[in-house]
């Protein structure tokens, strides 16, 4: 009879392996909530008549105030005859600070699609009214460079005076795009170097220069 080696106990390979995060649910309690809590929980398990859990019904009316800004502390005060223990103990059970999260997350996603909706909706309604400008001053504009008819610019937009011109420049600028160019500034040192002139030859090396030439000319 053979015995057979024994079977080696397989181990999960390495990226199987999780560690567990162990999350303490009241991690959001003040020092006051929590020995509120457990004071509740001591008093639980001894049987205590003022420890029972609340009512899912009074627990909603509750959460509702939770949801609207109250701290558990403050609705302790609103419902005297509910010990802080058991309004904690119930906000730990329903998981209020979790809800109101999920809820508030919802209502800032609701809020940013609105706004990105009307700003849409405004961006529109603008490029709609700009449209109908351009059809009804740009048509009268266009008569007036072609009768010169002073009658054509009656109800159009113009311009008048120096400043209205001004305006006008500005405004085409940003709808070119030029506003936004940079003027470029080059700052630096500036550097003299000066090269020393050729002395100009004076008169005593000019005569010499004629002595010299005549005397290689009479040896030539």
């Amino acid at each position: 009879m053979t015995v057979s080696e024994p079977q080696k106990q397989l181990q999960p390979a390495p990226s199987q392996v999780i560690d567990a995060v162990v999350i303490d649910p009241s991690d959001w309690l003040t020092k006051n909530e929590k020995l509120a809590l457990e004071r509740f929980k001591e008093n639980y398990k001894k049987g205590g008549v003022e420890t029972h859990p609340l009512a899912t019904s009074k627990a909603l009316q509750l959460y509702a105030l939770y949801i609207d800004g109250n701290t558990l502390a403050e609705i302790s005060e609103i419902n005297p005859e509910l010990g802080l223990g058991t309004i904690v103990n119930s906000a730990i059970e329903g998981k209020w600070n979790i809800k109101r999260q999920e809820y508030l997350d919802e209502l800032y996603s609701r809020a940013n699609d609105r706004a990105m909706q009307v700003v849409a909706e405004g961006a529109n309604f603008m490029a709609l009214l700009l449209s109908a400008a351009h059809k009804k001053h740009g048509t009268k504009l266009k008569k007036f460079l072609q009768t010169e008819d002073p009658k054509e610019l009656t109800d159009c937009m113009s311009i008048d005076g120096l400043r209205g011109y001004r305006e006008g420049v500005e405004i085409l600028m940003k709808l070119t795009g030029q506003d936004s160019i940079k003027k470029v500034q080059v700052s630096g040192d500036i550097t003299h170097t000066e090269t020393p002139a050729k002395p100009e030859p004076t008169p005593v090396s000019l005569a010499t220069s004629i002595t010299e030439l005549a005397a290689l000319k009479r040896k030539s």
